[in-house]
C-alpha cells in the first residue's frame, strides 16, 4: 500500500521511527539497535495494523510483510437518487375585500394536479409520503399522482363587526349599560377545506428481486372506497381485488391510486370578542374578552387507513389527524 504511515517503537526505551511506504508499498528502516519493538501501520481506508513483540538481535535483518484489511463499517445508509421528474398544473382564484363598513374577508381557491415519479426526496420529507422504486430499471412505472397531491384547496377567513350597539343598525339609542353588555361584539373565522391525498398500496410478506424495491400488490379490479358509515373499519368496499403477487414478480398496482384518497380536511376556527373601553380612567385603557373555538363544529379529520395488503389491519383507520373541538377564553387588559 503506497503512502502508508509506518511507525516502529522501542517499547522499552520509548523512542520511535516514522517512515512512509513507497509507490510499491515497501518500507525500510535502517540501523536499528537491538530491542523489543512495536510496529504500527496506518493507511487511509484501511484498518490500522499493530504488531507487538518484535525482537531484533545484533546484526539481524528482519522482513515483515503486512496485509492491510479494508476498514470495517458497522452500518451505512443511502439516500434516494437525486433523479426525478414532475409536472404541476393549477387554477388559482383569490377574492379579497379590504376592511370597510365593519367587514373584511379573503377567499382563496386552488384546483390543481401534481404528477411525479418520486414524491419524497431530501428536503421534501415534510410533505409526507414514502420512498418507492419497485423496478430500478424502469422508473416510468413510478409515475403517478404525487403523494401530496390535493385536488381542491379552499380557504376562507373573515372579520366582522356585528351591527349591534350604539351607532349601529341595531340598538342605536341603547343606554351605556346595555350597550356595554350586548353591543360592540366582533367575530372572525378561518375555514379550511382540503381534498385528501391519494393512497398508495403496500404489501406484507412480498418477495422482490434482489436489488429491487419492495413489491407492490396486484390489482384484479378497481379498488373502491366504502362510502358507508362503517368506513373507519372498512375503508375499501372491495378489498379482495388487492392480492399478493407471485414471488419476484412486479405488482400491477401503481405507486398511488388515482381514484382513492385519504379523508380530507373540513375545519373551522371561530372567535367572538369584545372590548370594554375604560378611557374614563386613562386614555387608551381597555379590557378585551375573547372566546375562541378550534374545530368549532367538531368535524373529525381521520388519518389515512392502513394500506398494507395482506395484513389484518388493511383498510382500517386508527387515529385522527386533527384534535377534537377545543374552547378557550381570555381576558387582556390594555393599560
Amino acid at each position: 500500500m503506497p503512502a502508508a504511515e509506518v511507525k516502529l517503537t522501542d517499547v522499552n526505551k520509548g523512542y520511535s521511527l516514522d517512515v512512509k511506504s513507497d509507490e510499491s508499498g515497501r518500507y525500510l528502516l535502517r540501523s536499528l539497535p537491538p530491542g523489543t519493538y512495536r510496529l504500527s501501520i496506518v493507511a487511509s481506508g484501511f484498518r490500522a495494523y499493530v504488531q507487538q513483540g518484535i525482537v531484533l538481535d545484533v546484526g539481524q535483518n528482519a522482513s515483515i510483510d503486512v496485509t492491510l484489511q479494508l476498514a470495517q463499517f458497522t452500518s451505512f445508509s443511502i439516500d434516494e437518487l437525486p433523479a426525478a421528474s414532475s409536472i404541476y398544473h393549477s387554477f388559482q382564484l383569490k377574492a379579497d375585500k379590504r376592511f370597510s363598513n365593519g367587514f373584511q374577508f379573503l377567499v382563496t381557491y386552488t384546483l390543481s394536479k401534481s404528477i411525479d415519479d418520486s414524491s419524497l426526496q431530501g428536503l421534501t420529507g415534510f410533505l409526507g409520503g414514502s420512498s418507492s422504486l419497485q423496478d430500478p430499471n424502469n422508473r416510468r412505472l413510478e409515475r403517478s399522482l404525487s403523494q401530496f397531491d390535493s385536488t381542491h384547496v379552499l380557504g376562507i377567513n373573515y372579520a366582522y363587526e356585528l351591527p349591534i350597539g350604539r351607532g349601529k343598525a341595531i340598538g342605536t339609542n341603547w343606554n351605556v349599560w346595555l350597550n356595554g353588555i350586548i353591543g360592540g361584539w366582533k367575530t372572525n373565522g378561518i375555514w379550511q377545506f382540503v381534498s385528501g391525498n391519494p393512497l398508495g398500496l403496500g404489501l406484507s410478506g412480498g418477495q422482490s428481486l434482489p436489488t429491487y424495491g419492495g413489491q407492490r400488490p396486484n390489482l384484479t379490479g378497481t379498488l373502491e372506497r366504502n362510502n358507508g358509515s362503517d368506513f373507519v373499519d372498512h375503508y375499501f368496499a372491495n378489498p379482495e381485488v388487492a392480492v399478493k403477487p407471485a414471488p419476484y414478480a412486479l405488482g400491477t398496482a401503481p405507486r398511488t391510486l388515482p381514484n382513492l384518497r385519504a379523508p380530507g380536511i373540513n375545519l373551522a376556527n371561530l372567535s367572538l370578542f369584545k372590548e370594554f373601553p375604560m378611557s374614563k380612567f386613562r386614555e387608551g385603557m381597555r379590557l378585551e374578552y375573547r372566546l375562541e373555538a378550534f374545530n368549532a363544529f367538531n368535524h373529525p379529520h381521520f388519518c389515512a387507513p392502513d394500506t398494507t395488503v395482506n395484513s389484518d389491519s388493511f383498510g382500517k383507520i386508527f387515529s385522527l389527524c386533527t384534535s377534537p373541538r377545543e374552547f378557550q377564553m381570555g381576558l387582556k387588559f390594555y393599560w
